[in-house]
């Protein structure tokens, strides 16, 4: 018979109340009578009238006493099993949003083969609110309860541990409070509970201690009824992981009529309420809450931060000052820079230098571009991507959250490499432009609008730094979508950009032409939205400086496309158009300048001639494959 036994035997059986457990339980943890009567809502008599009932049943004089005897008698292990372990912090908002993906993520947690999940996201989209309502949800599925283990607060209380496994079952023992004989190990303290339990144990914010995350496979290993969910900015790269990804909260739509908000306004609304309340249901404050959250993607965070603004500025203001970007989002407590630049300090060197650089693109890039222009190999760009700071859409483009481009292109600028990666970018897009021209022809668009704002990106920066080189070769296919898209007023201001920089009373050189191709161009979008007799002298200034810098492709184009009033013979300028081309064998040109040609001898009352040009056009459309021609 073991000493325990010899206890039992003496005093009898000690039967507590579930209540007089209560207490004990709390007495254990230190609390006062004050702090007891608080937290189980009764009153500070009542309480002492527990405390008196517990010390005569164990035959103790003190709290000390009590604590010892209950826990020789196992009494404290008695309270944990007649009511299952919950720790689940409460959030101070209501949780808003993500219905689809809180049922996918219950129905994953329930699933017994999915034992490890890990909601990944960069930090800010809502990680750890989406792990806090799966708990309420699962919380009665798993029979020994739910432990939530945070490791949020990034203290130095790790660098106590030789390891940081050891850390990690040290900070869950400490939740669950199992009391370690000196020196006992935590790790097999941890997994001789566990084995014996059926318990959630959710691991929040583990992505600054993924070193430990071997200690999590053991856990699962050792404990078949348990199961662990984590969230982390990055995967933990274990067997048997089921990666759960969320991104920005769902927008809205246009209108003011029921159901028009959605989750990411929805949440705005919430956290302006808070604060002023103020309703928020006029046009033009439920527009500007639309703009706001569509910049910011729907990120929780910062959309909270912006809200938060509205204590002291109307919300279109705010909307506003959010043009500053990462400065405006903060508050006494927390910036969003902050938040970001934790993920940064994750980073190797190289990763931190393929990040940056990535800054340079607008509304995404390719696999191609990123290591063309960035010098970013595909295991860095996989790195970025597990670490949740670049996405990949649809397609197999890669996507970077605005705010995270904007605290990448800060990094850019403190390595001096601004200047060198927009160059860079400004060259790549200016091949891809010129590489298009056929596609263009045929009615292929779908490269250009991809890769559209990194296009207009590395026209205004070839402008800016009069790369002529890159600019002659974007000038004419870019125009070319333009018209083919109707995107008449952004060609003209795309041009008008490049004359305005490259004007001199007789341009010379490669200046030169890439003035008269701009100059060309802008009068034809003049022609087209303000008339041709208002573009005539602009126009008639683009031919002469094309011919006499010898442009003759552009020269044959702007003689076909034009409405040439102002000139005596306008068949004989289409005339001229085709010889050109066909001077250069152009087979497009030849058929486009075929086609007006035969519109031309058409209108003029010469059928024979026209019949002869529209067939020759379509010959060689069809022979091109081209079924735009």
């Amino acid at each position: 018979m073991d000493e325990r036994q010899d206890w039992v035997e003496v005093m009898g059986e000690v039967a507590l109340t579930d209540r007089e457990l209560e207490v004990l339980q709390l007495k254990s943890r230190r609390r006062t009578n004050a702090e007891i009567a608080e937290q189980l809502a009764i009153s500070l008599a009542t309480v002492k009238w527990h405390v008196g009932q517990i010390y005569s049943k164990l035959g103790v004089g003190n709290r000390a006493e009590a604590v010892a005897t209950a826990r020789h008698l196992g009494l404290l292990e008695q309270r944990r099993e007649l009511q299952p372990f919950n720790n689940v912090p409460v959030p101070l908002m209501p949780f808003v949003g993500r219905e689809k993906e809180l049922t996918e993520l219950v129905f994953l947690l329930a699933d017994e083969r999915a034992r490890l999940v890990t909601i990944n996201g960069l930090g800010g989209i809502g990680k750890t609110r989406l792990a806090i309502a799966a708990a309420g949800v699962l919380g009665g599925a798993f029979r020994d309860g739910v432990c939530w283990v945070s490791f949020a607060a990034q203290d130095q209380a790790e660098h106590v541990y030789a390891t940081m496994e050891e850390y990690i079952a040290a900070a869950i023992t400490a939740v669950l409070e199992l009391s370690l004989d000196h020196g006992e190990d935590p790790f097999e303290a941890l997994t001789d509970y566990l084995r014996r339990k059926e318990m959630l144990i959710i691991l929040d914010s583990l992505e600054h201690l993924l070193d430990g995350a071997p200690a999590v496979a053991g856990l699962l290993k050792e404990s078949d009824g348990c199961s662990v969910l984590v969230t982390s900015r990055e995967r933990l790269h274990l067997a048997g992981e089921r990666l759960f990804a969320i991104e920005g909260l769902a927008l809205g739509r246009d209108g003011l009529e029921e159901g028009a908000l959605g989750d990411a306004e929805t949440l705005f609304v919430q956290a302006a309420q808070r604060v002023t309340g103020n309703r928020l249901v006029d046009a033009p404050t439920l527009s500007a809450i639309r703009t706001i959250c569509m910049r910011l993607e729907g990120m929780p965070l910062a959309i909270e931060l912006a809200a938060d603004w509205t204590r002291l500025l109307p919300v279109v203001e705010v909307e506003l000052e959010l043009e500053r970007g990462l400065p405006f989002l903060q508050s006494r407590e927390l910036t969003m820079h902050a938040v970001i630049n934790r993920s940064w300090h994750t980073l190797t060197e190289k990763q931190r230098a393929a990040f940056a650089r990535l800054a340079v693109f607008q509304q995404g890039f390719s696999r191609e571009a990123a290591e063309q222009v960035a010098g970013v190999d595909l295991y860095t760009l996989s790195a970025l991507f597990d670490k949740s700071l670049i996405r990949q859409s649809g397609d197999g483009r890669y996507t970077m959250h605005d705010l995270l481009r904007q605290f990448a292109a800060e990094q850019l600028l403190e390595r001096g490499e601004h200047e060198t990666m927009r160059d860079a970018h400004c060259a790549y897009f200016a091949a891809l432009v010129a590489g298009q021209m056929e596609p263009i022809y045929r009615g292929d668009h779908s490269q250009m609008l991809a890769d559209l704002d990194n296009i207009r990106a590395a026209w205004r920066w070839g402008v800016q730094r009069r790369r002529l080189g890159d600019l002659s070769e974007m000038v004419f296919p870019l125009d070319w979508f333009y018209n083919v898209r109707a995107l008449y007023l952004e060609a003209m201001g795309a041009m008008q950009l490049a004359v305005d920089a490259l004007r001199t009373p007789e341009p010379e050189g490669l200046a030169g032409i890439v003035y008269a191709k701009a100059l060309a161009s802008y009068a034809l979008e003049q022609g087209v939205i303000k008339g041709a007799d208002y573009a005539a002298s602009c126009l008639s200034e683009a031919l002469r400086l094309l011919r006499r810098l010898g442009v003759r492709r552009e020269l044959a184009w702007h003689l076909a496309l034009a409405d040439l009033r102002h000139l005596d013979d306008r068949v004989a300028a289409k005339q001229d158009s085709l010889a050109i081309f066909e001077e250069i064998e152009d087979r497009y040109g030849m058929a486009f300048a075929l086609a007006v040609l035969g519109s031309y001898y058409r209108d003029n009352g010469r059928y024979a001639e026209s019949r002869l040009s529209i067939e020759r056009a379509l010959g060689i459309s069809r022979s091109l494959g081209d079924p735009e021609g």
